[in-house]
């Protein structure tokens, strides 16, 4: 009878100890999962409250940014200039007082004496936008370029790749 309690006391005792174990697994599991979503939920807070803060002054400079590029490249031809801003890839740095954002930059463009015709170019890379720290301070927006299409390159000069590849800056 002995043996029979303490094999009884041995089971219990077994069973006890991965009923622990596995609560604990189980609960830092749950918990680290609930660390991931909340930390992409509070990524998703901060770049909503970035665009609540300074989405009028990034619009303005993506405006202005866009006709700007279509002067440079199609000052005649140029015409439906049109920007998409990318709020998923949205960065603020504290420090320089800037937001930059991935853009996209489209307008309908040709070059008469190349012989080609109307058509899309699209320009797409990052939008840096200097915010004023004071009143006084005007507004700074530089666009560097990461990927273009075959339209654009066939109605611009190696002088407008020239003047963005150095990154083409702006002041408002």
């Amino acid at each position: 009878m002995r043996k029979f309690l303490n094999i009884i006391l041995i089971v219990c005792s077994f069973a006890f100890i991965l009923t622990t174990f596995y609560s604990c697994v189980g609960t830092s599991h749950s918990a680290l999962a609930t660390q991931h979503l909340s930390a992409e939920e509070k990524a998703y807070q901060e770049r909503m409250k970035i665009k609540k803060m300074y989405g009028h002054q990034i619009e303005v400079a993506a405006d202005k940014m866009a006709h700007r590029i279509q002067r440079l490249i199609a000052p005649q031809s140029g015409r439906e200039v049109r920007y998409k801003l990318d709020y998923k890839n949205l960065g603020y740095d504290r420090n320089n007082h800037q937001v930059t954002i991935y853009t996209n930059f489209s307008f309908l463009a040709r070059d008469f004496l190349s012989g080609v015709d109307y058509g899309t170019c699209l320009i797409g890379g990052f939008l840096e936008v200097y915010l004023p720290i004071r009143e006084i301070d005007g507004t700074r927006a530089t666009f560097t370029w990461k990927e273009r299409n075959k339209q654009i390159v066939s109605v611009s000069s190696s002088y407008d790749w020239n003047v963005l590849d150095k990154g083409l800056t702006i002041s408002f």
